[in-house]
């Protein structure tokens, strides 16, 4: 191949050959005289020496000196012409050339006018750029960061300083160490891994948050945002981002969740974070069991001594659980009176009801609100997994079915949910869907106990018991749908039926001159509690003409202790107004001797558990004498309950017991029976 010229060399060879000499005017017209000189000079000299060498005669040199003066005058002509024309040819080149360059300067003139103009444009334009770049990054809320990863600058914007709490001239430099040096420490490994995993396009985004130490060595929360540059074999160059402030956004998004998924009286878990935790436990296949309580007639404290002191209640159980915190792995306060304790990975079923039994303990201790003592008990379900199902949902809706079985028998329990306990809490929807529909129908009758003085065996009244005569199951015993009429609110007016009708009854034998003594009714807490409870006992003993006197009401041990200067004060207002009080079931729970000084009561009612026993248990014997004397000193009548064999009754009137009711003597009989067997022949046992 050829070799080619560089053109810039062929571009410097014409440009010298083409650059004109210096030339004056003088050095012009000297050229042209000294030519003509030389060649005038030469030309005499020389010519005539020719003419001689070649004349042969003087004629002829003649002649041919005739024929030089005209060549001389010819050449000096040409010579001169040549001389004048080259010198005004080469000016009028020179002036073709300087007027090409002229409009070629006049054209460049113009360009680098234009130029200059646009450079100035540009310039005018980058100034604006650049000072409204610098106002968008002092107007922004967020700090610009630009990192060069090849040279390892990083360079930010004064906001990202004032972000931090720096002012500018604080801290001049700003590296990527320090960064890190900033960075909270349970989250820095985490936030450099998502920058590596980002560079390395692990990831496709970046966008995350952390917090970052102030110059007030205080942490604030931020959002970092970013977006690299990779060259073609994927290595990072550069890398830009924003940071803003959130920490404010972040307390109101914490505040969200917050009031999300926790309780704001007990700042437990609530049911939403239940739900989450034990759906997570389940998935990464731990062992989930689910404690579930109510606690029982908390609406009564409620309405008592108003919702500020049951939540204050509450924040007190909540931190009492906190004592068995090594033995479940959540606590949560599922809705008003409900709490949930997960347990994660135990041994046997056991080890749920153990701990059932010491949250039973926790809730069975007195509380005291605003001077007032309280004893609460609590029902409890318990399911689990694998056997119960595999999800919270399901958990909690057998829990849930456990815990009503458990108030069903009684409450202050605890219950392992079972296949048939649907059924139990079916029938038990049942029937608290029919109870209303049953008053309406009249399915609901009154039987009669008959009481006898102990020694006389003369009848001296009678207990009166609700009965539920369905005609679809049949009778249809108190224990049974009592604790659901309690649970709805039912029992207020299923206890007014029972005090009204019981009046009914009286004026009826009043009317027909039976000697029935007194009869003894049975009254709820709820009842107690109601503040309509008084008036309506006097309207509807007033409506029938019933003498306070000869009416008993009946209250248990848990009912007194529940609230018991409310309730002390409404039996103190019952005697004022002549009626009496027995204490139900004595011995069967608390049992506080300090109680029976305290309560307003006539009656003391031994329980049957401690009758069966007579006879056969020598403490037994010796705690039932111990009650029955301590009671007539405190000047208490007792009657004994459950008495069904004659043993029995022989033992009781060795310990002086006054008054008995039981199988021995007669069964809960109907108010025909009782009128036919013991009030119309008025005859003694």
């Amino acid at each position: 191949m050829p070799k080619k010229t560089p053109k810039n060399k062929q571009f410097h060879l014409l440009k010298k050959r083409d650059t004109p000499l210096k030339v004056t005017p003088l050095w012009a017209s000297l050229k042209i005289t000294m030519t003509y000189t030389v060649f005038g000079t030469l030309w005499i000299l020389l010519s005539d020496k020719i003419l001689l060498f070649m004349s042969t005669s003087q004629d002829q040199f003649y002649r041919i000196s005739i024929y030089k003066g005209w060549l001389y005058i010819v050449v000096t002509a040409l010579l001169l012409f040549s001389l004048i024309y080259q010198r005004i040819k080469a000016d009028y080149n020179l002036a073709q050339k300087l007027n090409t360059q002229f409009k070629a300067l006049q054209k460049t003139e113009a360009t680098l006018s234009n130029n200059l103009q646009e450079l100035k444009m540009n310039e005018l334009e980058l100034k604006t750029s650049q000072e409204r770049y610098q106002l968008l990054l002092e107007g922004v809320n967020d700090g610009i960061w630009d990192w060069d990863i090849t040279s390892g600058i990083f360079i930010v914007s004064n906001k990202f300083f004032e972000i931090l709490g720096y002012e500018i001239h604080d801290t001049p430099h700003f590296t990527l160490d320090e960064f890190e040096n900033i960075l909270h420490p349970n989250e820095k490994s985490v936030v450099l891994s998502q920058i590596r995993d980002y560079l390395d396009q692990s990831i496709d985004r970046y966008d995350t948050q952390f917090r970052l130490k102030t110059r007030a060595d205080k942490y604030i929360w931020v959002q970092n945002t970013g977006k690299a540059v990779w060259d073609a074999d994927g290595n990072a160059l550069k890398m830009v981002g924003a940071l803003k402030d959130i920490t404010d956004s972040k307390k109101i998004q914490d505040r969200i969740e917050y009031l999300a998924y926790y309780d704001h009286i007990t700042d437990l878990p609530n049911r939403a974070r239940l739900d989450e935790v034990v759906n997570r436990l389940i998935v990464k296949e731990h062992q989930v069991g689910l404690i579930y309580l109510d606690i029982d007639n908390f609406k009564m404290i409620n309405d008592l001594v108003g919702h500020t002191q049951g939540d204050l209640l509450l924040k007190q159980m909540a931190s009492k659980f906190q004592n068995l915190k090594h033995h479940y792995h959540m606590l949560s306060r599922m809705s008003g009176d409900e709490f949930g304790f997960i347990v994660v990975d135990f041994d046997t079923k056991e080890a749920l009801v153990t701990l059932s039994e010491e949250i039973l303990k926790i809730i069975r201790t007195p509380w005291t609100l605003i001077g007032r003592e309280f004893h609460l008990s609590c029902s409890i379900g318990i399911s689990y997994t694998p056997d119960h199902g595999q999800t919270f949902e399901t958990l909690f809706q057998k829990a849930d079915t456990a815990m009503y079985a458990s108030k069903n028998n009684g409450k202050n329990q605890t219950t392992v949910f079972r296949d048939l306990l649907h059924d139990e809490i079916l029938e038990y929807v049942e029937l608290q869907s029919n109870m209303k529909n049953a008053l309406n129908a009249h399915e609901f009758e009154l039987y009669y106990q008959p009481q006898f003085n102990m020694r006389t065996h003369v009848l001296i009244g009678s207990e009166a018991l609700l009965r539920w005569n369905s005609p679809d199951k049949g009778m249809i015993p108190p224990d049974q749908f009592i604790g659901i009429a309690e649970k709805t609110g039912f029992i207020l007016e299923l206890g007014d039926w029972v005090i009204e009708e019981v009046c009914r009854h009286m004026r009826e034998w009043e009317e027909q001159d039976y000697n029935f003594g007194k009869v003894s009714i049975n009254l709820s807490g709820i009842q107690i509690l109601s503040e309509s409870f008084l008036p309506r006992i006097t309207e509807i003993v007033t409506a029938h003409n019933i003498e306070p006197k000869k009416i008993v009401f009946e209250i248990t041990e848990n009912v007194a202790i529940d609230d018991s200067i409310t309730t002390i004060a409404k039996l103190e207002a019952l005697r004022a107004l002549k009626f009496e009080v027995a204490l139900d079931d004595f011995g069967t729970n608390y049992s506080s001797l300090s109680y029976l000084k305290k309560l307003p009561i006539d009656y003391l009612k031994l329980d049957k558990s401690f009758v069966y026993s007579l006879g056969q248990d020598d403490k037994t014997g010796a705690i039932t004498e111990s009650i029955i004397y301590m009671a007539h000193r405190i000047g208490l009548k007792v009657i004994a309950e459950g008495v069904e064999k004659l043993e029995h009754m022989e033992i009781l009137k060795k310990f002086n017991c006054d008054f008995a009711q039981g199988y021995l003597f007669s069964r809960p009989i109907s108010k025909v029976d009782f009128e036919e067997v013991y009030l119309m022949p008025k005859k003694d046992l």
